[in-house]
């Protein structure tokens, strides 16, 4: 069976390449990844902006912070 999760190297991959403001491929297929924004909450007191990574290849996706 194979592992539903990126690795932790492979989360920082995608991290890396969010922050440096770069196009995201699956680290897992190379698939481009869609990227959508992940509003914040009202009952959450602090702000964070989210961006929700997603691979319609290999269904695989991961929520990262956007960079400031």
């Amino acid at each position: 069976m194979n592992d539903p999760d990126y690795s932790r190297v492979e989360e920082h991959r995608i991290v890396n390449a969010v922050r440096a403001g770069e196009s995201v491929a699956c680290p897992r297929c190379g698939h481009p990844m869609e990227e959508r924004d992940v509003p914040p909450k009202d009952h959450v007191a602090y702000v964070r902006h989210r961006l929700w990574l997603h691979c319609i290849e290999c269904r695989r996706g991961i929520v990262v912070d956007r960079p400031r």
